[in-house]
């Protein structure tokens, strides 16, 4: 059965267009931590935007292949960026980002000082290997500390911005790589171009340990969420993205979290202390502890609170709104079906042994 919310929306925010438009270039020119993260990524793709024309130019005047070298070095690239893909998932939860990112910035220029230094068709395909697998990492990195440090009301326009300026970045690289190889030759081309991506890198260092701060994983609410099978179906940059949201609330023992009959706001995950799910009409009551969670059958069926959930301990909570969890529960992509049990109603079954199918 999918699920169709029917939760009301938060009243919208009127913006004047212009503000809605200028909204990203106004929170990079004032805000130094997205600003750096972004002229990093843009300066990078810059360079890559020259590497697209000095690829040509290496495989046919300075490696003397013919037009299948000049496929096989693309193909080598295109290795270097599948590998460095799968690595940067495991990068997903990182809790300093800006280390990889900057070290992969510093690598990629060197992969490409290396053809320079080492003109030989094996160096040049190892070093295409390297700079695609770093080109990889540098997006995954740039992406997700920008997620990390930018608030979420104003992360679509910023990312469009820098989305934006990716693509003329790119050109501008590639229009300048012609005429700097004309003006200067091959090798000091690709030592310009990796030496300029080099010193930008390492000028970044100490400001970049400014960002570390801002973009420090949520670790715990990772864990939390990767503890309840609803969020199974999550990318991993989406699954950061939904812990971002998670807030952490905490309880004194005797409170109640959420009672009987109330309307369902929340859904909670237990990180610390002990509740108990007092079932009415009879019904046994559930004990819940670190892992456990509750609340999603009113938020998933839009009914009111079915039971009441009081903590017998200090608890400490992880809370997730209404309408962030029924967009990862309901819509992903991924996870278009939410774990229903066999009635059809809409109603959560237990899912392992944890959970609860009466948590409200």
């Amino acid at each position: 059965t999918r699920i169709a919310p029917t939760h009301r929306a938060a009243p919208a925010v009127h913006e004047a267009p212009g503000d809605t438009l200028l909204g990203g270039f106004r929170l990079l020119l004032s805000d130094p931590a997205p600003r750096l993260v972004a002229v990093l990524y843009l300066v990078h793709t810059l360079c890559v935007g020259a590497l697209s024309v000095l690829l040509v130019v290496v495989a046919i005047d300075l490696l003397g292949l013919d037009d299948s070298g000049v496929g096989f070095l693309g193909a080598a690239l295109g290795a270097g960026g599948i590998a460095g893909s799968v690595a940067a998932l495991g990068l997903v939860g990182h809790p300093r980002l800006t280390r990889p990112f900057r070290l992969a910035l510093v690598t990629w220029a060197a992969g490409l000082a290396a053809i320079a230094l080492v003109p030989r068709v094996p160096a040049a395909a190892a070093a295409l290997v390297v700079v695609g697998g770093c080109t990889a990492v540098v997006d995954v990195c740039a992406l997700n500390v920008l997620q990390r440090i930018v608030r979420e009301r104003l992360l679509a326009r910023v990312l469009g911005v820098v989305e934006g300026s990716w693509w003329a970045m790119f050109g501008l690289g590639s229009l300048a790589a012609a005429p700097l190889v004309e003006a200067v030759g091959v090798r000091p081309a690709l030592a310009v171009t990796a030496g300029a991506l080099l010193v930008v890198s390492l000028a970044a260092g100490a400001a970049l340990g400014s960002v570390d701060a801002r973009a420090r994983a949520p670790e715990a609410q990772l864990a939390a969420l990767r503890g309840v099978p609803l969020f199974a179906g999550q990318p991993p940059l989406a699954l950061e993205r939904l812990a971002l949201e998670l807030v952490p609330v905490t309880v004194a023992a005797g409170e109640a979290v959420v009672t009987s009959g109330e309307a369902g706001d929340r859904f909670y995950i237990v990180e610390e202390g002990t509740l108990r799910v007092d079932q009415p009409e009879g019904g046994a009551d559930v004990d819940l502890g670190p892992g456990d969670w509750f609340g999603e059958v009113a938020l998933l069926s839009d009914v009111p609170r079915t039971a009441t959930v009081r903590a017998t301990s200090e608890a400490r909570l992880f809370a997730l709104d209404r309408d962030h969890f029924l967009g990862a529960v309901t819509v992903h992509p991924h996870n278009p079906e939410p774990a229903l049990g066999g009635d059809g109603r809409g109603r959560i079954e237990p899912l392992g042994d944890r959970g609860s199918e009466h948590g409200g």
